[in-house]
């Protein structure tokens, strides 16, 4: 359930129907809808032809081109007109639709308080999201429009309101605590945030390392190496390291055919596609450029040698000798991390470090503060199941403010 603040009841109402409302859809809903776009449009237009006009009297100064000064202008002119013509229609008519909704509310006998409360709570809140006041015109007439019946409309949720019993009042304050909070957006929004994306990243790299550990005891984790080309990049980042400069990564996860052929022979997804190029990126600067500042040079060529013996068994796949026998990409793994087994074992303690604690414990702190929200979220929607259907039973409308988000 939402905690309920005491603020202005028609503030809060409007707040509440933002996302939406009972005219979402409604005929009203896209006028107003248009008119904004039309505001917006004009906006927008005004901006380039500041932007043309300033280049423009900057060229007539050089070149005393007047004429197509003139021309421009009567094009914008007509193009404004078009757009006023437009509005001015459109206000017209959707105000013309609010008045006669209001009325047609007024006039309608089986109706609560409380849903004459939402309906013209909705109409408001329509204008407020469009942000259409009197400001988005300087003709008298049309501000004059907009002013009465903006007017007439927050009367009404007044009127309605002073109308209120005490039975209406806990009505309102049970539907208030319904709507206050969508909590269906409020997971989804919860869920897609980043530190929740940054969890879920941190689980599949601790099952990257767990599945790589086991492949060829250990030594699929030479593809954490970055791939060897025309140069030792191992060696280039290790200069790279101690000057403080991005590491080159693994290309070879960002190479759908190479990362495929190690899916298909050790089972580990891509790193890229696990978190993405941007993070992996950040996550192999921040766990392994220690790592390489601190190799030594034999080091260096020892783990050279283990990555291309890894890429090359990689490329080639599992062998089959004259006389049948296998070989498979993991046995050739393993052969070459017995004869490297020492700098094998410092490439795995360092990847204890950086697939167990890939991100700042303050991410992970804040994504459990995030699951535990979307537990309590989910908690209220069941808590609210019984008291939406009697919700829905007396005050119908609800229902069509829901499923209107």
């Amino acid at each position: 359930m939402s905690s309920i603040k005491k603020t202005d009841p028609q503030q809060r109402l409007t707040n509440m129907l933002l996302a939406g409302n009972l005219y979402k859809s409604h005929k009203i809903d896209k006028g107003i809808q248009k008119i904004s776009q039309i505001q917006q449009a004009a906006m927008k237009q005004n901006m380039q032809m500041h932007q043309q006009t300033m280049a423009q009297n900057r060229e007539i100064i050089a070149n005393q081109n007047a004429a197509n000064q003139i021309a421009q202008s009567q094009l914008r002119m007509q193009l404004s007109q078009a757009q006023q013509i437009e509005r001015t229609k459109l206000l017209k008519n959707t105000f013309f639709e609010i008045s006669e909704e209001v009325e047609d509310v007024l006039k309608t006998k089986k109706i609560t308080n409380i849903e004459k409360f939402f309906r013209y709570g909705s109409i408001k809140a329509t204008l407020n999201r469009n942000e259409i006041d009197t400001d988005i015109t300087d003709e008298l007439s049309e501000k004059k429009l907009i002013r009465d019946t903006i007017k007439k409309v927050e009367n009404e949720i007044s009127k309605a309101q002073k109308k209120f019993t005490k039975n209406d009042k806990k009505d309102l304050e049970e539907i208030y605590k319904v709507l206050e909070v969508d909590e269906e957006a409020e997971i989804q929004k919860l869920g897609s945030s980043e530190v929740v994306r940054l969890a879920e990243k941190s689980k599949k790299l601790k099952a990257w390392y767990e599945k790589a550990k086991k492949v060829a005891d250990g030594a699929a984790l030479y593809f954490v190496l970055p791939t060897k080309f025309n140069k030792d990049q191992i060696d280039e980042n290790r200069s790279r390291a101690k000057k403080n400069k991005d590491l080159i990564i693994p290309t070879h996860f960002q190479n759908k055919v190479t990362a495929n052929k190690i899916f298909e022979h050790t089972g580990l997804e891509s790193l890229d596609e696990i978190l993405d190029s941007k993070v992996f990126e950040w996550w192999y600067n921040h766990k392994f450029k220690d790592f390489f500042a601190k190799m030594g040079f034999w080091e260096s060529g020892s783990f050279m040698n283990m990555n291309k013996a890894a890429i090359k068994a990689i490329e080639k796949g599992n062998k089959k000798s004259l006389f049948g026998k296998v070989t498979k990409v993991s046995d050739v793994l393993e052969s070459h991390g017995k004869k490297y087994k020492k700098d094998l074992d410092k490439l795995i303690k360092q990847c204890e470090e950086a697939f167990k604690n890939p991100f700042p414990k303050g991410v992970l702190k804040e994504a459990s503060k995030a699951k535990a929200k979307i537990s309590d979220l989910k908690k209220d929607i069941e808590s609210e199941k019984d008291q939406l259907k009697k919700i829905f039973k007396k005050h119908p409308f609800v229902k069509t403010i829901i499923s209107n988000r």
